[in-house]
């Protein structure tokens, strides 16, 4: 299974012509930053134009994970949108203490169980101070599945860490996963941008990349 971001709307017509090996997206905004809630607009015209399943971020800012009750109702608000379109929420939440904000995550994950669609727990799993603990609780809550990095920087480093957990939990690998180096994390699920950057006169931005695409589903069929 390949998920791939998606944050600009001319790349939903690569990704369509790579359906045999993309079986997901997950959609987003500033992904310079590591991803944030996309508008309602593109969603829509997501779905009108694919039938890959997607996965939408439900995330307020950037920056830690930390949100007030002020934040908090804005990611409901934003919720009750996404929920009419997309197939999934993408969403983390913690403590101060590093912990997962388990009144928090509990209140997303049961209005989008309600709504039968997915809950994936993003990569403030990696930023918990106990991962395997952690883990366990996602797994009791019945998140659908971690996207994770193994608890560190990226998931090169982290792999160790993934292949000692227990969990009913899906997993997502993902944060440092390229055209070159994914077949080192099968039969995983992978997660990653595969994209290029395009300088502009008001700085660059980032777009998905064809010829990696293409590299890995050489590999894989």
């Amino acid at each position: 299974m390949l998920e791939v971001c998606l944050q600009n709307i001319d790349d939903i017509e690569i990704l369509n012509k790579y359906r045999d090996i993309v079986g997901r997206i997950e959609l987003i905004s500033a992904i310079e930053v590591g991803g944030l809630t996309p508008s309602i607009e593109m969603l829509k015209t997501v779905k009108e134009r694919t039938d890959i399943p997607v996965m939408s971020m439900l995330r307020y800012r950037a920056g830690d994970f930390y949100y007030t009750e002020n934040e908090h109702s804005l990611h409901e608000e934003s919720l009750m949108n996404l929920l009419k379109y997309t197939d999934g929420i993408v969403f983390g939440s913690l403590t101060k203490e590093n912990k997962i904000n388990i009144e928090q995550t509990k209140r997303i994950l049961e209005l989008t169980k309600k709504a039968n669609k997915e809950f994936v727990f993003h990569r403030a799993i990696d930023c918990t101070a106990n991962y395997e603990e952690s883990v366990k609780l996602l797994d009791e809550l019945g998140v659908t599945r971690i996207l994770t990095s193994g608890h560190e920087s990226d998931v090169v480093k982290g792999l160790k860490n993934i292949k000692k957990l227990k969990t009913n939990c899906e997993i997502l690998a993902g944060a440092g996963i390229n055209e070159n180096n994914f077949k080192d994390f099968l039969p995983l699920q992978i997660h990653g941008t595969f994209s290029k950057k395009v300088d502009s006169s008001y700085g660059f931005y980032l777009k998905l990349d064809e010829d990696k695409l293409k590299k890995i589903r050489a590999y894989l069929l």
